[in-house]
């Protein structure tokens, strides 16, 4: 079962290409990025409120005209479908 952030990133090491997973684990270039955002996280703790009222909290948000039920974001990534991806489903350059 996946309850942290380092469950899932060893999950996806697991099924994941080596190729694939090194992009989406390292960021670009040195994983300065990654490593910035790391260490933010780091400063920040989250801390649960007990006994308070949570009957009418709702998370419900409309991100472009679309209500969902609990909100979240998955960043883009071109190189995503590399690892399934046929050669023969490539576009092919015309030649003049």
């Amino acid at each position: 079962m996946l309850h942290t952030l380092d469950d899932c990133d060893a999950a996806a090491r697991q099924c994941l290409p080596r190729a694939l997973y090194g992009f989406a684990a390292n960021g670009s270039e040195r994983g300065a990025s990654v490593l910035s955002n790391t260490r933010s996280f780091e400063r920040r703790a989250l801390v649960p409120q007990t006994v308070v009222d949570v009957s009418s909290i709702s998370q419900t948000r409309s991100i472009v005209g679309t209500n969902y039920a609990s909100h979240f974001g998955i960043a883009p990534m071109g190189v995503r479908c590399l690892h399934t991806a046929r050669i023969s489903d490539w576009p092919r350059p015309r030649m003049r």
